[in-house]
């Protein structure tokens, strides 16, 4: 249901055009390869439905009801139990770029905002808020590209002022956090409760130990253990060529997002302008004296 939000970027970029006289009749054919891009997953499943259920609709979860009206916000922010910000600090990072996604983004930076802030506002009214047993708060992934976008407006920030050392230990506290949280959810946490804040914090010292024992639940230590040597190195060798591939793309397009001279032009978005950096420019003063 949550997704469904995301299709009001639709409309939204359509009167965008049309406010500024940009929309043409060309968008139609999109339009109408987006409708099927959508049918093509969603129609198979609404038959399959209607053949094993009796009804177009899949049947609701059961014992889990919506209360609009007295949503659980705080919860789903800071909760022990699976809180949005408490096991995934780095959103809050995330979180303070946001402003200038939407100065920058224009249409689609607010488009993705309001949707945000939509299915925040749904999972918050669901009885089972913390959405069950799982690592974090695992209905908001959707929303990776929102807080994605408002990292990178945030980390620029911070580049610009000569605070790259900042915006690096920020992240790496981030992460750093991620994983010894992973390894407190794994083995501290025995059940479906978040604990005092207290417990909590201690826990993620006493998680400290038990990093590495994340690793061999990878699958390459899987393999390893399980004597499947050659499996074991093809699928290392996959996750390594992933990685390098990303870090090179990474490096490749850096230079036409800081704005360094030779790196290139932005690529235009949907309305044929030229794409905006999120890098904030500086203000400017009239010289004085």
């Amino acid at each position: 249901m949550q997704e469904a939000l995301f299709l009001a970027l639709i409309p939204a970029e359509a009167v965008y055009e049309v406010l500024h006289r940009t929309w043409s009749p060309r968008r139609l054919s999109g339009y109408g390869l987006l409708a099927a891009g959508v049918a093509l997953p969603v129609v198979p499943q609404l038959v399959v439905d209607q053949v094993i259920f009796q009804q177009w609709l899949p049947q609701p979860a059961p014992n889990i009801s919506l209360d609009f009206a007295r949503p659980h916000l705080l919860d789903l922010l800071v909760s022990t139990h699976h809180g949005w910000l408490s096991w995934s600090p780095i959103v809050a990072l995330g979180l303070l770029g946001l402003p200038a996604v939407v100065r920058r983004l224009e249409w689609f930076g607010s488009g993705l905002l309001l949707v945000g802030i939509g299915e925040f506002w749904i999972n918050a009214s669901l009885s089972d808020w913390w959405g069950g047993n799982a690592f974090g708060a695992r209905r908001m992934t959707d929303q990776s590209l929102l807080i994605g976008l408002g990292l990178a407006a945030s980390c620029a920030w911070m580049i610009e002022r000569r605070l790259h050392r900042l915006a690096v230990s920020l992240v790496a506290a981030g992460v750093a956090w991620t994983a010894l949280l992973l390894a407190q959810y794994y083995y501290l946490i025995r059940t479906d409760v978040g604990p005092p804040w207290r417990d909590f914090l201690i826990g993620q010292l006493q998680a400290i130990v038990y990093v590495p024992r994340l690793f061999i639940q990878g699958t390459v230590g899987r393999e390893v253990a399980d004597g499947a040597w050659l499996l074991a190195l093809y699928t290392a060798l996959v996750i390594a060529a992933v990685v390098a591939a990303a870090i090179t793309l990474g490096l490749r397009t850096a230079p036409r997002f800081n704005g360094r001279p030779g790196g290139g032009i932005p690529s235009q978005d949907s309305s044929e302008r030229p794409a905006r950096s999120l890098v904030p420019v500086p203000a400017r003063f009239p010289a004085t004296g």
